[in-house]
């Protein structure tokens, strides 16, 4: 019987172990059948980090440019062309990077202040014509409090270069300090284009919108997702105070047909895809990790997995699964439906979105129906499927903006605005764009003095020019329809 029982253990020994090496060789062929995708991820990852290093090639001691860099594409003057990924970048010098260190501290102050708040909310409730003596005295105080400042911003923004160098190496871990300043010096530039037009100050104003567009232009060469939504806040700073700061026919034709040439070509879809890869690539670098066993689970990573299984437990007991041979498959299978997913999403995101609607859509449900041992493609990929929608409002208000002044340059010049958009064509470049959400002309109504445009917006819905960048259409000089109290 001992006997018997001995030959048992060794057969259930020989079993447990043929399973394991079963296991590890299907774990292996895993690894090798995902080498497709997931190398060309990889190799399109580093990539982008190596070319976007190149910028910087100089460090710290490169020379300083002039002060006052106002070449064309600089500051948004005519839109910086984004080089293709098999491009050298352009080489930049350290002074915009020394001059927003010695901002960063003021620009805190200054967004701290009690009255920067209250300022803030006048110009989100109440229009820039609408503001009494009061509201203009507490906006006059608090820019003349900053006027330095302010005049340091707009020369950052002339010089239309990046602020910060990003440290890609660093994956999901990367430190993006410079993102909320950027967010609030727009902020304060909107605030002054605010008071300057309602002082009449009409080329102060536009000085202030074109910084704007300056600012967002230090963004275009950084390849993460989180810098270019900001870029596209920033636009939406520019596109709400234009709208609402400068009444039709305050700007004089020439100059509102410059600012209309100024803005064509600052769609920069290549800008997103790149970044698409650099963020398929940090997914990649975090699996690998898991797999490793050289880190814990990527904290953004673990605390999704914790919301999803509802057990604070769960997302630990995932990483010692990761590195077991089961879960080194597990793992592979996920890492390949993630780089799948991700190389169809940078591919959309060159396309127009009216053309990839359905493909996003796709996705989106292709990573519901995943299995459950993609975990990490069912928490990544979702939340990038919609970055799309958000270049597409970016193009939107581009083209609203182009299209609106190109009209009121009109109507100054004949006193009428046209029947339909095609009286516009020429100052747009020969043809006028059309929605990025639909694929159809935007919808013009011209009404005796004055006229409706707008986007039918992300639900792709007429909503009859209903004013909502995410819910309702995108108008052109619209304002956000308030909650009754």
């Amino acid at each position: 019987m001992k006997k018997r029982a001995r030959s048992g253990l060794i057969w259930l020994g020989l079993i447990f172990a043929g399973g394991v090496v079963a296991v590890a060789a299907i774990g292996m062929i895993a690894s090798r059948r995902d080498s497709a995708a997931v190398q060309r991820i990889r190799e399109r990852g580093e990539l982008m980090v190596a070319r976007y290093e190149r910028q910087f090639a100089g460090g710290p001691a490169a020379a300083e440019a002039p002060a006052e860099a106002d070449a064309p594409g600089k500051g948004g003057q005519s839109g910086k062309a984004m080089t293709a990924a098999g491009q050298e970048p352009p080489a930049f010098s350290s002074a915009a990077l020394a001059l927003f260190e010695r901002l960063k501290e003021g620009v805190e102050l200054a967004n701290s202040a009690p009255v920067h708040t209250d300022i803030r909310d006048l110009i989100e409730h109440k229009p820039p014509s609408e503001w009494t003596e009061a509201d203009l005295r507490l906006v006059a105080e608090f820019l003349g409090a900053h006027a330095e400042l302010i005049e340091e911003i707009r020369r950052l923004a002339r010089l239309g270069e990046p602020v910060y160098q990003v440290d890609l190496s660093m994956g999901y871990a990367t430190e993006l300090p410079h993102l909320a300043p950027l967010r609030a010096m727009a902020r304060l530039l909107q605030m002054e284009a605010a008071f300057r037009a309602q002082s009449g100050d009409i080329d102060g104003a536009m000085e202030d919108f074109r910084a704007i567009l300056g600012l967002s232009d230090t963004l275009v060469e950084e390849p993460l997702v989180i810098s270019q939504l900001v870029r596209i806040a920033m636009l939406t700073a520019m596109y709400d105070g234009l709208g609402s700061s400068l009444s039709p026919g305050q700007l004089d034709p020439r100059d509102a047909r410059a600012f209309v040439q100024e803005l064509a070509g600052m769609y920069y879809c290549e800008t997103m895809a790149n970044a698409l890869i650099t963020e398929a690539a940090f997914g990649m670098a975090a699996m690998e990790d898991m797999r490793n066993g050289a880190s814990a689970l990527v904290p953004e990573l673990a605390s999704s997995i914790t919301s999803l299984a509802g057990d604070s437990n769960f997302s630990n007991i995932l990483g010692f699964v990761y590195q077991t041979p089961i879960g080194d498959v597990m793992l592979s299978a996920d890492r390949q439906s993630y780089a799948e997913y991700m190389e169809r999403l940078a591919q959309a995101a060159n396309a127009p979105y009216y053309e990839v609607q359905g493909e996003l859509a796709a996705i989106d449900a292709e990573v519901g129906d995943e299995s459950i041992f993609s975990v990490c493609t069912q928490i990544l990929v979702p939340a990038l499927t919609r970055v799309q929608r958000a270049q597409a409002r970016g193009e939107a208000m581009i083209d609203l903006t182009r299209i609106g002044l190109a009209l009121e340059a009109c109507h100054a010049e004949t006193g009428a605005y046209p029947e339909n958009l095609n009286a516009v064509a020429t100052d747009l470049g020969g043809a006028v764009p059309v929605d990025p959400f639909t694929g159809q002309g935007y919808v013009y109504l011209p009404q005796g003095g004055s006229f409706i445009l707008y986007s039918l917006g992300e639900n792709g819905r007429d909503d009859g020019g209903r004013h909502d960048l995410r819910e309702g259409d995108i108008v052109w000089r619209g304002r956000e329809q308030q909650a009754d109290p």
